[in-house]
């Protein structure tokens, strides 16, 4: 198909040359005849003959003269007929070339291309535009092109083609057909010699692959943005010189820095980065990302200085961004808050520590314990050996005191040990705070307020450890405050919920928070107060009294956090599990004993200077004494003396042996041999279950170590003087 001015160029050029080679015909014709007219003329006249017998005469000479007229008129055919046949040639030229250029545009341009008149019925079309919708471009003329492509019945609202024709300037738009392609049309008017729009040329391109790889990025771009937004980890993307280009949601919370302001500064100045002991600006190392183009990360210790100067230990990770070539075009940098994560790293540590001074403290405790039950034991046997006019009699006194005050230490470092655990009973803790604060604060220049509600819930708590613990916290803050002032208790139920900042599973919980206003906590030493010996008071205090709070607190499955502002405020805050049950109903206390009796007694201890202070102690108030070192001697003995028809009226027993027999299972022996003994548990582990609850496990009385000559003759009186209790079996078969 050839564009119609190159079929019009042709039939011009044509009929210019046939116009030509008529004219030149006819003037030669003429030519010819007028000296034809012209010769015959003057020879009649030379001749004196008519002009019309001359022409018409037909003699030698004439017949010659006309031969050479007519070979002259042969080579002017001739001529003539070389003239006809160069325009010819000519013209077919004209027409290849016009071929050849249709050719060029129909086949070789992927562009789709018609020419329109002002109807935008299409008079030309190339062989893209017919292969687009499946015709031949001769097939397309005379149609219009929204009724083809569109499947419309009028022209589109949007059409480039209309706009053009109707500005008369070049117009172009996106273009959708029903079947979901896309086209990027461009329309160009076109005008006659009087510069009248006479019609439009469209030029249209297929882009229906490049919208939907649009689109395709465009979604990719939104996930990656939604996803980026959605994240906890912040996200900062840099160029190739550190210049912020994107920062998302979470970056924006952690620097303080919203996007609007970020974008353009130097990652220096957005990401500012301190040591966190030297407090020192950061070098930092994910500059190496950007030199090197290899990822790095932060170690440890590194703090984020946000915008309003909220400092955050973070951790963080860099990577190069890199280009479809392998070129590093930009940096990506993720990093998170980690301070909360780090702190609850520093509990588990300090847990873990604190278990491990348990274990050698409760060994040391109970050793101790021993030693303390044979110095008091032994200064109170001998205390009741004289008067009080004695003066030995008030030697003996001190000594029992000093040994008293010993033994306190001794329970600070049994709250360390397995022995400290705590013997739990439902109860309020509104009178026990309220009691516990009075005490720690008598005589001194300190007053307290409280803030308890009356709903507040009651927890399973072992009360005396934790009066303890309040009571060393509130010590603690009665220092802070040499000049006086008020310390604040206040408690509320609060629930934690999961996911919560806190080493708690979710459930409710009984918070007492202590406040006070004095000297505060130092920022360096805030982690270490919980430490065991740790005191900036050294030459007053062992560094126990808040490490004995933290782990009394940590056994009763709560926490305790601190939070300090020098010469402003502290509190600490203790977190309690409520209980799940009721208040049980009061128990009603025994009647006191009497301390002095009679009988067989049968002692097992595994240390000699306990059986021997033991022993003295019963022989002073009549009793007779056996000993055994472990549990298997002392269900033989007790055993042997059935068979001798001499039985113990009572057992008294170590709880704890080591490297043999102890007392809970030395006593289940002696209920099968004798289910009516009656048996004593004592140890130097106060707080263990067992000496709480000793009727559960089978014994009928109970006594810690360390103690007084009349605290045991007390306890031993007591039993005897009443029924056997029924033991556990009968019991459990009741």
């Amino acid at each position: 198909m050839a564009f119609p001015e190159h079929t019009n160029m042709a039939s011009e050029a044509r009929r210019k040359g046939t116009g030509v080679i008529g004219l030149v015909i006819g003037v030669a014709g003429l030519l010819s005849i007028a000296y034809w007219i012209f010769v015959s003329y003057v020879h009649a006249r030379s001749e004196g003959a008519g002009v019309a017998s001359r022409l018409l005469a037909w003699n030698p000479a004439l017949i010659a003269e006309r031969a050479a007229f007519v070979a002259i008129m042969a080579v002017y055919a001739g001529f003539i007929v070389g003239t006809l046949r160069k325009a010819r040639r000519k013209e077919d030229q004209a027409v290849r070339a016009a071929n050849l250029k249709s050719r060029v545009v129909t086949e070789g341009i992927q562009e789709l291309i018609l020419m329109h008149d002002r109807n935008l019925t299409a008079l030309w079309a190339n062989r893209a535009a017919g292969d687009s919708i499946g015709m031949k471009p001769e097939d397309i003329v005379g149609r219009h092109c929204y009724e083809l492509w569109h499947q419309r019945s009028e022209p589109c609202v949007v059409c480039p083609v209309i706009r053009a024709m109707e500005t008369g300037v070049q117009a172009e738009n996106d273009v959708f057909t029903p079947d979901g392609r896309a086209f990027y049309i461009k329309g160009y008017p076109v005008r006659d010699e009087k510069g009248n729009v006479t019609g439009a040329i469209e030029v249209t391109l297929d882009i229906t692959a490049r919208k939907r790889a649009e689109d395709a990025l465009a979604r990719e771009k939104e996930h990656l943005a939604i996803t980026l937004a959605s994240i906890g980890d912040g996200v900062i993307v840099t160029d190739t010189i550190g210049t912020i280009t994107f920062i998302n949601a979470a970056a924006e919370k952690l620097t303080g820095w919203r996007q609007s302001d970020a974008f353009g500064q130097q990652l220096e100045h957005v990401f500012t980065l301190i040591h966190a002991e030297t407090r020192m600006p950061y070098e930092n190392p994910l500059e190496a990302v950007r030199r090197m183009s290899v990822p790095a990360s932060l170690p440890t210790g590194a703090i984020l200085l946000s915008r309003d100067g909220t400092e955050r230990l973070i951790a963080a990770s860099g990577a190069p961004i890199k280009g479809p070539d392998g070129k590093t075009i930009g940096m990506i940098i993720v990093f998170r808050d980690v301070t909360e994560k780090h702190r609850l790293e520093e509990e588990i540590i300090k847990s873990q520590k604190l278990e491990s001074i348990g274990v050698l403290a409760g060994g040391i405790a109970h050793d101790f314990n021993n030693f303390l039950t044979a110095i008091i034991g032994n200064a109170s046997l001998a205390r009741l050996s004289m008067s009080a006019q004695d003066k030995s009699y008030g030697v003996l006194s001190d000594i029992e005191k000093a040994a008293t005050r010993a033994r306190k230490l001794t329970q600070q470092l049994l709250t360390f040990s397995k022995g400290g655990a705590p013997v739990k009973r439902i109860t309020p803790l509104g009178d026990t705070i309220r009691d516990t604060v009075s005490f720690a604060l008598t005589g001194s220049n300190v007053s307290s307020t409280f803030d308890m509600p009356d709903d507040l819930s009651p927890v399973d708590a072992d009360t005396d450890q934790i009066s303890h613990a309040v009571n060393n916290i509130v010590i603690n803050a009665r220092e802070a405050m040499p000049h006086g002032g008020t310390i604040s208790i206040r408690a509320e139920n609060v629930d934690v919920a999961e996911g919560a900042m806190l080493p708690l599973p979710p459930q409710r919980y009984v918070k007492i928070s202590i406040q006070d206003r004095g000297v505060g906590i130092p920022r360096e030493d805030v982690g270490k107060i919980f430490d065991p010996y740790f005191t900036t008071k050294a030459e007053q205090h062992s560094g126990l009294g808040l490490s004995v709070a933290y782990f009394v607190v940590k056994k009763h499955g709560g926490h305790i956090t601190v939070d300090s502002e020098p010469d402003v405020a502290t509190t600490f805050s203790i977190y309690l599990p409520a209980a799940r049950a009721e208040l049980p109903a009061a128990e009603r206390k025994e009647p006191a004993a009497p301390t002095r009796g009679h009988g067989r007694i049968l002692v097992m201890d595994d240390e000699e200077i306990v059986r021997d202070v033991l022993g003295k102690i019963l022989q002073r108030f009549g009793y007779e004494v056996e000993f055994a070192r472990d549990g298997m001697e002392a269900v033989d003995v007790y055993r042997a003396a059935i068979d001798r028809a001499k039985p113990f009226d009572a057992v008294i027993m170590d709880l704890t042996i080591t490297g043999g027999m102890g007392g809970i299972e030395a006593i289940e022996l002696l209920r099968l041999i004798d289910p009516d003994a009656k048996a004593i548990v004592s140890s130097g582990y106060s707080d263990d279950p067992v000496m709480s609850d000793f009727r559960k496990y089978g014994f009928d009385g109970v006594i810690a170590k360390p103690f007084r000559a009349e605290e045991l003759s007390a306890a031993l009186g007591k039993i005897l003087s009443r029924e056997k209790v029924p033991s556990r079996k009968d019991r459990a078969s009741g």
